[in-house]
């Protein structure tokens, strides 16, 4: 199941591939068919057609932006020891990965 964060990557991929805004409904209705497709079909390889292609290319830039960079951790250093800010943000993006990739929201 498409995490929150795959879904707002996912959109602007999509966004600037079609040139196709969130008019009448049309990616709250592509987005639907997806989710409703990755539950019937878990095992399924996504990719194949514009929405599912930017789910999958989503998760890769997620995965990619799992470990910050050195601008960003020294950017919130000031407000944290050193190794906090990086730590919160794998911790943030793993949950949103694992979410992506078919775990649930523990959180709870």
């Amino acid at each position: 199941m498409p995490s929150e964060m795959q879904e707002r990557i996912a959109w602007a991929i999509y966004e600037s591939r079609t040139g196709n805004g969130a008019s009448d409904g049309h990616w709250e209705n592509r987005v639907k068919a997806f989710r409703e497709m990755v539950e019937m079909f878990p095992d399924l390889p996504i990719g194949g057609d514009a929405v599912s292609d930017a789910f999958r290319d989503a998760l890769a830039v997620m995965k990619a932006m799992r470990e910050p960079t050195e601008a960003m951790a020294g950017a919130a250093t000031p407000f944290a020891d050193d190794d906090g800010p990086a730590l919160v943000w794998k911790t943030m993006l793993d949950a949103e990965i694992s979410l992506a990739e078919g775990g649930s929201d523990d959180r709870d």
